[in-house]
């Protein structure tokens, strides 16, 4: 079957998240010929052109291409509708590309190209992604719809294109703050960076400031960026470092910025030196909440930290020289989940850590490992004298029962008549295996009543077979050994 390339390829054994891969960057936007995998909604690649890579493509990296060509076209004469000033010459256009040689070229933004459009001049190849023609929206109308000059002046054809590419543009951005943030960096949004994925609990100052801090994220067909979106303390908007740090996307999202009146960094490179250079030459400071991480910073990356706030700046000395990256100043309780500064209140368990505060108050199940606040419903308590410790809910799963006698909690069901004991209160006799309470042991080292009875008249029997009737004898009733005899005759 043939596969249109959207994004990237999966390599490999299957993750929960598709990585980027740049080896594959030269397939993006074209045609390749995959098999279909009929175990699951995956197709695997045989031999990729020009490379030595083989692995999985994952369905969401393919797409329709006649729906994509078909949305393309909608959303660009959706475009010329959304203009705020239409003119008799736009109107003109738009009626051209709906009805005239737009509709047989079936003419529509490019999906591969941002700014650009495409058409065909062949009704064999309308949905041929390989053979469509590309151009800009300027040349398509002066060319392809016969636009003359005298028409429509060539300043007046520039910003009338501007208008259209930035209405399809703002479609494809979105703005998440708070807990978004952080789960877009879960997701890797935008590509993998040091902050993405299993590193993006270390983001998690962004949802605690929602008022300060944002992501813009902008998606096209071929590609999914983000940067974030700093509200200063001075209201200046600052829009971040753009992740991937290349490709056209990079000036798009810098327009989008100028046009909403943000500022923007004038670089997208690694920062470097004394400050980060932004669109208005200015500097700009940003006050924080935070607790127990802060994050690798791209732009405020020079801060000081004072009793839970955080001043950042992106220029050294404003604030204090100091630049974050990426480092873990204190812990998340993996109880509670909240977050603390420092590792003094930090208690180290089995598969992390936790706060003493929830080491003090909660306890773990031995048999489902979930945490109970102690003295609830559902704390934990001991079973069979502290041999198990386990919740209510799993207590009743296994039937635990409460002992008549000490009313601690049992596994081992120990009945004595009607009554259920634990096996601290009732055991068994070494003799006969009779059950009976643990104090009847005791009192008889091990036996019960009736055995220890049998014992001492059997021992008893055998000194008087020894020494005979006429002899009053003094023996160890355990062992049997004669202490002294007495004949009594002479007593």
């Amino acid at each position: 079957m043939k596969a249109y390339i959207k994004r990237g390829i999966e390599r490999g054994d299957h993750k929960d998240h598709a990585y980027y891969d740049l080896e594959m960057v030269h397939l993006q936007g074209k045609l390749i010929e995959v098999e279909p995998y009929n175990g699951g909604t995956y197709q695997w690649i045989g031999g990729i052109p020009g490379g030595t890579t083989f692995g999985w493509l994952d369905e969401w990296l393919m797409f329709n291409i006649k729906n994509e060509i078909r949305k393309a076209r909608v959303q660009l004469l959706r475009a010329f509708g959304d203009i705020s000033s239409p003119t008799e010459v736009s109107l003109a256009i738009y009626r051209e590309l709906r009805y005239g040689v737009g509709k047989e070229q079936r003419v529509g933004f490019s999906i591969d190209m941002a700014g650009s459009v495409e058409y065909s001049f062949d009704e064999t190849d309308l949905y041929n992604v390989a053979n469509r023609k590309r151009t800009s929206l300027q040349r398509y109308v002066r060319r392809q719809l016969g636009f003359k000059v005298e028409d429509i002046k060539d300043h007046e054809l520039d910003l009338l294109c501007r208008q259209i590419t930035k209405h399809r543009h703002d479609g494809m951005f979105k703005i998440v703050r708070g807990d978004g943030v952080q789960k877009a960096y879960e997701r890797g949004l935008g590509g993998s960076t040091c902050m993405t994925y299993e590193n993006s609990k270390y983001t998690s100052m962004y949802k605690l400031n929602p008022d300060k801090v944002g992501m813009v994220v902008y998606e096209s067909p071929k590609i999914t960026a983000r940067a974030l979106l700093w509200t200063c303390d001075d209201g200046v908007t600052v829009m971040d470092r753009i992740y991937p740090n290349d490709g056209g996307h990079v000036e798009i999202m810098q327009e989008w910025a100028a046009s909403n009146g943000y500022v923007f960094r004038v670089g997208n490179s690694l920062p470097c030196g004394s400050y980060v250079l932004l669109s208005d030459g200015e500097n700009h400071v940003v006050t924080l909440k935070y607790k127990a991480y802060i994050p690798y910073m791209d732009t405020f990356r020079y801060g000081k930290r004072r009793a839970g706030k955080l001043w950042l700046s992106n220029r050294e000395g404003r604030v204090g020289a100091t630049a974050y990256n990426g480092k873990v100043t204190g812990f998340v309780c993996s109880v509670c989940n909240k977050e603390f500064l420092g590792s003094n209140n930090m208690v180290r368990i089995s598969y992390g850590v936790m706060c003493t505060d929830c080491d003090k108050t909660t306890e773990s199940c031995g048999r489902c490992g979930r945490w109970f606040t102690k003295g609830s419903e559902d704390e934990v308590k001991a079973v069979d004298g502290g041999r198990y410790r386990w919740c209510r809910k799993c207590r009743e799963e296994i039937c635990v029962s409460e002992c008549d006698k000490c009313g601690g909690f049992t596994v081992a069901l120990h009945r004595i008549g009607i009554k259920i004991y634990c096996s601290i209160c009732a055991s068994h006799c070494s003799r006969c295996d009779k059950l009976v309470l643990r104090e009847e042991l005791d009192r008889y080292e091990g036996l019960c009543e009736k055995c220890a009875g049998e014992k001492t008249v059997e021992k008893s029997e055998a000194v008087h077979e020894k020494h005979g009737e006429g002899c009053r004898v003094y023996a160890d009733v355990e062992t049997g050994v004669v202490l002294s005899s007495t004949d009594i005759a002479t007593v």
